[in-house]
């Protein structure tokens, strides 16, 4: 569990990649196309945002089931933060804890037509909690508060920040380590699905779409490879729009979605012995982690189902 209970998910590697895409961005047979920043006013595509909204998105991965639940993640991060908070006060320090709501949002792709207009391709960030750019402000601006939460970098051990992730998220633990494998399994899962015939089949039919609208890519990926991190234009907002509706229309993001359950349910199949020993670390982990908040005293807001109440 790679701190994902801290909110800081990344983005597909090939989104990230995407920043270092051409700057040109287009390659739409029609030339003259507009190439003013894009603004919110109207592109033109009014029946477009019906059929986004109704488009259903791609199931979670059944490999999810095997880590900790959205409830767990949030006592696994209110633990961090409570013990990270007494070590500050004990030195003298305010830290101000953000709700778990508010810093376990991930980047996400623009999936509606005012998000597309506003960024194209680009994804679109969590905005940092106060509290949260309270903390980045002081770790910058105050050397004291900065020693005393994260210490010295080369020692992981001596910072209040270090002293709480020791206890909710050791390198070295069973679980962490096994979460991990289950981390890698999802890329593999996901990477597998490429030499599928009917992933293949997919993708045709997205680009026979797309070449319809007057746009030649072969896949989704590639638009976000040349894209992300491009500077918006009007010509960018009206291929985003094409893609989406495209997606719909050959159901992509469902298809990939039963795609990927074929091929993580064969995993978990194939390493049932990972899976096992996954659920056992993890229900040790949560339950050491309840004991040393009560041993301890936190007063860690406690969710419904995990300490009984």
């Amino acid at each position: 569990m790679p701190l994902r209970h801290l909110g800081l998910a990344a983005l597909p590697l090939l989104a990230l990649a995407a920043c270092q895409a051409d700057e040109s961005g287009s390659d739409r047979t029609q030339v003259g196309s507009p190439s003013a920043t894009a603004t919110n006013g109207d592109v033109g595509t009014a029946g477009v945002e019906q059929r986004l909204v109704a488009q259903p998105p791609r199931a979670p991965s059944i490999l999810d089931d095997l880590r900790l639940s959205d409830d767990e993640e949030r006592f696994v991060y209110e633990t961090w933060q409570t013990i990270a908070q007494r070590c500050m006060a004990q030195a003298g320090f305010d830290y101000f804890i953000a709700p778990f709501e508010t810093v376990n949002a991930a980047p996400r792709l623009p999936a509606t037509i005012d998000e597309v207009r506003a960024h194209g391709y680009s994804p679109i960030e969590p905005e940092l909690p106060p509290a949260a750019r309270e903390v980045v402000s002081q770790v910058e601006s105050d050397t004291q508060y900065r020693a005393a939460f994260v210490g010295d970098e080369d020692d992981p051990t001596d910072g209040c920040r270090d002293a709480a992730l020791l206890v909710t998220d050791p390198v070295d633990g069973e679980y962490q380590q096994l979460d991990a494998t289950v981390e890698r399994a999802k890329i593999e899962v996901i990477a597998s699905l490429e030499s599928l015939p009917e992933y293949v089949a997919l993708d045709e039919s997205w680009a026979r779409c797309m070449t319809e609208q007057g746009y030649f890519l072969s896949k989704p990926a590639d638009a976000l490879t040349k894209f992300v991190g491009v500077q918006l234009t009007q010509e960018q907002v009206d291929r985003r729009l094409a893609d989406l509706n495209c997606q719909a229309a050959v159901a992509y993001e469902q298809t990939l979605g039963l795609l990927e359950l074929d091929a993580s349910e064969r995993w978990i199949a194939e390493n049932q012995g990972v899976v096992d020993a996954v659920k056992s670390a993890k229900a040790g982990y949560v339950d050491r982690l309840l004991e040393h908040v009560q041993i301890n005293g936190l007063g860690v807001l406690r969710v419904s189902g995990l300490d009984g109440g």
